[in-house]
């Protein structure tokens, strides 16, 4: 274990767990084609397993990895890596519609009202959905992490997947919202179905066409070796609009069943109990005795 990785180890013990139960749609979002698998394989083949319809979308396609490389090499670098994230889901047993918005690689911060307008669109059924954490360090990431936020129904739970945070964050960083972070334990199966995944994404393993280094060497694989993954919760951005409450009641005058409900009948008894004892001075209620 290299000293970067080391110093994370205390970070993820005693974090929650994250329930991978109860989801009907789930769409993972990524800037580029393997971020859904380093960030969050486990938790995909998780949703997956339990029945979860599972969609991912991917904003580029990856062909600025290696900045040197001319036009021509780039599209086949693209297309390259749209078939590593076909045999990658394949291999992770993963069966995903896959929605590739092809905007450009590096520069997706200037095509944010383009992804905002395809993700409302793919997100409208979506009850859970995975993106890029938004203050990620990568431009590409943070941009395409806030435009889900911005897309996503107020319905949707929405969960981030820290990617460069790892090997360029500080774990100290008051950036970092751990009183929101979630862990997900990986099976051994899960673990192995993810390493293959990875492997998968040869060119990014390898010394790109022009000599450059290896996008994922061995020190930043590390963090996503783990038997482990984190999810930050994303709190929503806004409350819920008044046509979703005209809906509710449009089709049931009692929506919330505060009539039938033993539940709702409990509680509001309790509390009017509460509001009677109050009103009579209850020791919470009385006026606190002057000094002396």
């Amino acid at each position: 274990m290299t000293s970067v990785e080391r110093r994370w180890t205390s970070r993820l013990t005693g974090l929650p767990a994250f329930d991978t139960s109860g989801y009907r749609h789930v769409v993972a979002v990524a800037a580029h084609p393997d971020d859904e698998t380093l960030g969050a394989s486990g938790i995909l083949q998780a949703l997956h397993d339990n029945g979860c319809r599972v969609d991912v979308v991917v904003a580029s396609d990856g062909e600025a990895a290696f900045p040197k490389l001319g036009q021509r090499e780039r599209t086949e670098l693209g297309h390259r890596r749209r078939l590593e994230l076909a045999e990658s889901l394949r291999v992770q047993g993963i069966d995903a519609e896959v929605h590739w918005l092809g905007l450009p690689d590096s520069g997706l911060t200037e095509h944010a009202d383009e992804m905002v307008a395809a993700l409302r669109e793919l997100l409208a059924d979506a009850d859970c959905c995975l993106l890029p954490w938004p203050n990620d360090p990568h431009p590409d990431h943070s941009i395409v992490g806030k435009s889900v936020l911005a897309a996503a129904p107020v319905t949707t739970h929405c969960w981030s997947y820290p990617i460069w945070m790892w090997h360029w964050t500080a774990e100290e960083s008051e950036e970092i919202p751990w009183r929101h972070a979630y862990g997900y334990e990986l099976s051994p199966a899960q673990r192995h179905r993810k390493s293959s995944g990875v492997q998968a994404f040869v060119s990014q393993l390898e010394r790109g066409p022009d000599g450059s280094d290896p996008i994922l060497p061995p020190d930043v694989l590390e963090h996503f070796d783990r038997d482990c993954e984190v999810l930050f919760r994303q709190p929503r951005r806004q409350s819920t609009p008044i046509g979703r409450f005209q809906e509710l009641y449009a089709g049931n005058a009692d929506p919330w069943h505060t009539k039938d409900s033993w539940y709702e009948r409990r509680k509001r008894a309790t509390l009017l109990a509460a509001l009677r004892a109050n009103a009579t001075g209850t020791p919470w209620n009385r006026p606190a005795t002057p000094a002396r």
